[in-house]
């Protein structure tokens, strides 16, 4: 399957042979860690075009500045100091969008397992570990399992009943699968630690995601259900 890594990065399979690699990366720690290679082995060549190199002149007045530190250093012409000023901002910008390249990529990585995830919970019939519209019976019993005490909602009176929750793997350790339910559709709310902000919605294979942050917790929510329907649940959820 690793042959068919690389066309898949690069958008040129059909979606069935899409969802196919999906769930074999998903599934395969070699595929995992080659797939996770070759999307930084893309971003780091992405980047290569960012690097600048100084002149020649400017390198020898910083040279001479270090070595001569005593010296007061002369007052640089405008045009020099505008070409210095370009380059820094060339440069910050050139690393900004490296950083920013590599952060979509690792969330559109996330996004896919999430919807593996959540697409094989239904098929394999295995939704929930612990099955109860009582939050105070699914959060203990997370007690043990994970490293956190997840926070569980019952949102029934707004139309999204818990249905139970499991323990899920994804981004590389043990999450909280949380299950609601929502005019027959199924809502799967992924939630696990996590020190960085987001905020984002999207559409993939016709499946919404809403992610968002708060009090130091990511929140991924997912279903076929419509983008404004899940949208309400993400605000209810966050409230």
């Amino acid at each position: 399957m690793q042959p068919m890594i690389e066309p898949y990065l690069d958008g040129e399979l059909d979606p069935n042979r899409q969802a196919q690699v999906l769930d074999h990366i998903a599934d395969c720690s070699s595929c995992n860690e080659e797939y996770r290679r070759m999307q930084q082995l893309r971003a780091d060549i992405r980047a290569g075009n960012l690097y600048f190199s100084a002149p020649d002149s400017l390198r020898q007045r910083v040279l001479s500045t270090v070595r001569n530190p005593g010296k007061k250093p002369r007052v640089w012409p405008w045009k020099e100091m505008a070409m210095a000023a370009s380059l820094f901002l060339v440069v910050s910008l050139g690393a900004n969008f490296v950083f920013m390249s590599r952060d979509r990529s690792e969330n559109r990585f996330i996004a896919q397992e999430i919807l593996s995830e959540h697409l094989r919970s239904m098929m394999g019939g295995h939704l929930v570990d612990v099955v109860s519209s009582d939050r105070h019976t699914v959060k203990p019993w997370f007690s043990g399992k994970l490293d956190f005490s997840p926070t569980v909602k019952d949102l029934g009176p707004q139309g999204f009943p818990l249905s139970g929750g499991r323990v899920d793997y994804m981004d590389g350790r043990s999450v909280a699968a949380l299950v609601f339910l929502h005019n027959r559709h199924v809502i799967t709310l992924f939630t696990w630690p996590s020190s960085r902000s987001a905020s984002d919605a999207s559409t993939h294979n016709g499946y919404n995601t809403v992610e968002w942050t708060k009090d130091g917790m990511i929140y991924w929510a997912v279903s076929d259900l419509n983008r404004s329907d899940l949208q309400t649940f993400s605000n209810l959820y966050k409230n």
